[in-house]
Order: structure tokens, then C-alpha cells, then sequence
């Protein structure tokens, strides 16, 4: 059984060997993107590590939908966890 990228996440940036920054945190992006409109993509190295992520905030704007910054975030993106 699989576990969906966003619940990997949230078990990943519990863990002490997550050093990540506080705009990256699962509780953080809860509270700042609207209804929790953000999801992750996860890169794995060959032993089921994390080795990198994106993390995007989807909304829908003019009719159409897109990925933009979150609010009150200063910076976004990928992250390599090296």
C-alpha cells in the first residue's frame, strides 16, 4: 500500500532529520493557503528516502487555475535535502 506524497511529507518534516524552513512546514502552509490548496511533489532516492521536494500552492484565478507563491511566504520552490 502507498502512502500519497503529501502524507509522506507531513511524516518526513516530523522527523529530527528534516532540517527544513519553517515556510516549507505542513502547519505553516495549513494555515497560510486557503482550504489547503497546497500540495508536494516528492523526489526519493533508491532507499525510499526523501532527496527532494516542490512545494506549490494551487488556486484558480480568471477561470483558470495555476500554481502561485502562498501568502506571506517569502520564498517557494524546490528543496534538495543533501
Amino acid at each position: 500500500m502507498s502512502i500519497k506524497d503529501k502524507e509522506k511529507y507531513r511524516l518526513f518534516s516530523t522527523s529530527d532529520d528534516a532540517k527544513i524552513p519553517i515556510f516549507f512546514k505542513p502547519w505553516y502552509l495549513d494555515i497560510v493557503c486557503l482550504k489547503g490548496a497546497w500540495d508536494v511533489n516528492i523526489y526519493e532516492d533508491g532507499n525510499e528516502g526523501i532527496a527532494g521536494f516542490l512545494v506549490f500552492y494551487t488556486t484558480k484565478k480568471y477561470g483558470r487555475k495555476g500554481i502561485i507563491m502562498p501568502p506571506l511566504t517569502p520564498y517557494s520552490g524546490v528543496w534538495l535535502c543533501i
